[in-house]
């Protein structure tokens, strides 16, 4: 929901910029801090219990601290997977957001130089009119 509501809001910022040109009207995306997907440790500590609880009594793995050590050790690693996965997503998000503020930025770059330029045509033009009603006989 937030990104689809992020997307219409820039597009709906886009359209009135282009409706109004040359105006300062933009909204700019802020890029957000990286929160990472929480994980329920309950829920694993039950499974694992769950599991260790229907090992066979008296068998050799029980009693031993490592029976779990590698099963515990790859649901590490996919957590950590999983978190590197969401990290580039999150750089990802926040380089779209650069760029988009880059181009806006170049865009009023564009727009401000336009606008000195005809502010300096048209002082010039009234200039050249009050030189022409001052003095016409030159």
């Amino acid at each position: 929901m937030g990104r689809l509501f992020e997307t219409f809001r820039l597009r709906m910022w886009v359209f009135l910029a282009r409706l109004l040109p040359g105006s300062l009207v933009y909204w700019l995306p802020q890029p957000r801090p990286f929160e990472p997907r929480a994980i329920d440790q309950a829920a694993a500590r039950r499974e694992i219990e769950a599991i260790v609880g229907v090992l066979a009594p008296d068998a050799t793995d029980e009693a031993t601290g490592h029976v779990m050590d590698r099963l515990i050790d790859v649901w590490t690693e996919a957590w950590v997977a999983e978190l590197a996965v969401d990290f580039q997503r999150h750089g990802l998000r926040n380089a779209r957001t650069a760029m988009i503020a880059a181009a806006l930025a170049a865009r009023e770059a564009v727009l401000n130089t336009d606008a000195r330029r005809r502010h300096d045509e048209l002082t010039m033009a009234h200039q050249a009119a009050l030189n022409a009603l001052i003095s016409p006989n030159d």
